[in-house]
């Protein structure tokens, strides 16, 4: 009975334990969304416009799994190259499709899309870097143009792959008929 009271005990410590914790880290977690959403603010200039950028951030969050903190951090950084706050979310929403929702991938194609914006072209280290996460625009960009892959790399060389031309690509890979299209309607649904 001494023995079983113990454990009781015990249990009843590490059950309350364990609230605690979670009550922690559900606080925690919500500063942090909160500090993002400050965050955003400054960089956007307005705090309706965070709030949206914010909610559209959870979308992408409730549709393939990756965190809301790590696509606040990715949109804080393609933000910060001077990709505008909307499009910030409707790329990581394209390149959480493109990956599977590989956190990592994603936060790699925003560093990559937000560099080609900050240069207005792409360029050899921003193609490896998509291609390293899992998208080669020069394969997107010749299903889009019918342009040869080696065609397309000559007019990278050449400095005459504009941003414009590198998010239409994206875009067109993610829907209909595209490469990914359908890739979140799937996530969701598994």
């Amino acid at each position: 009975a001494a023995v079983r009271g113990l454990a009781g005990g015990y249990f009843g410590y590490q059950g309350v334990r364990a609230a605690g914790n979670f009550a922690t880290n559900a606080v925690q977690a919500y500063g942090n969304i909160e500090s993002q959403q400050i965050q955003l603010g400054v960089l956007t200039g307005s705090k309706v416009s965070a709030r949206e950028l914010m909610s559209q951030l959870k979308e992408v969050q409730q549709a393939m799994g990756v965190s809301i903190t790590s696509l606040a951090t990715a949109s804080k950084m393609m933000i910060g190259f001077g990709v505008d706050a909307q499009d910030s979310a409707d790329k990581l929403k394209r390149f959480s499709a493109i990956t599977g929702g590989n956190e990592d991938a994603v936060y790699r194609l925003g560093r990559a899309y937000g560099q080609v914006k900050g240069l207005g072209k792409l360029m050899s280290e921003e193609t490896n870097q998509m291609i390293d996460a899992g998208f080669s625009p020069l394969i997107a960009i010749s299903k889009r143009t019918g342009e040869s892959i080696g065609e397309v790399r000559q007019r990278m060389k050449d400095g005459g792959v504009m941003f414009d031309e590198v998010r239409q690509s994206i875009e067109s890979m993610t829907e209909a008929g595209g490469m990914f299209a359908g890739t979140m309607t799937a996530m969701k649904e598994s």
